[in-house]
């Protein structure tokens, strides 16, 4: 959960510099708890966004501590600063439920291999694609696909093995 609270907005190479320290120093919730939001965001700074994500987690921890722990989306969604993508991830890769994860590298393949823009069709074929069985590595490598190939700004479509049905690389070999 720590890890999916740093991941949003923000790559994954950027929380992978910060993680190992932050939990060797931060070992679970009570020592997040125990600690002021001051000093986390001074410990959170290189990932941005730090008063925000000391504050996220502070919260995160007093819930943890005062309930018992949460085991699936429905527990999680409900945690402050636990949205959709980080309730479905926990959920997901954690807790080995089926879930669909909406993020920034997922809703870009959708956009650019299916030329689907809005959060509910982005979410359709997601729930289309998601596999019954295998899901979790599924997830795993959407997302990487979405990150390495798909790009931030422009897909990599010579290293793309969709390249042939993808509509976006179609419409490039169109303009």
């Amino acid at each position: 959960m720590i890890a999916e609270i740093l991941l949003s907005r923000t790559k994954a190479e950027a929380v992978e510099n910060v993680l190992d320290f932050f939990l060797a120093k931060y070992e679970n919730f009570w020592d997040i708890y125990a600690t002021t939001e001051a000093e986390l965001a001074k410990d959170l700074f290189s990932l941005g966004l730090e008063h925000n994500r000391a504050s996220v987690l502070k919260k995160a921890a007093e819930t943890f501590l005062n309930q018992t722990l949460p085991i699936g989306f429905n527990d999680l969604i409900f945690l402050p600063g636990c949205g959709d993508y980080c309730a479905n991830a926990v959920a997901c890769f954690f807790h080995k439920e089926r879930r669909i994860i909406y993020d920034t590298n997922t809703k870009k393949f959708v956009r650019r291999v299916f030329g689907i823009e809005g959060k509910t069709e982005v979410e359709y074929i997601l729930n289309k694609l998601l596999p019954n069985e295998n899901y979790v590595e599924f997830n795993y490598h959407l997302l990487d696909f979405g990150s390495l190939i798909c790009g931030s700004k422009r897909g990599d479509c010579k290293k793309c093995p969709l390249r042939d049905i993808c509509e976006e690389n179609k419409d490039a070999k169109k303009n």
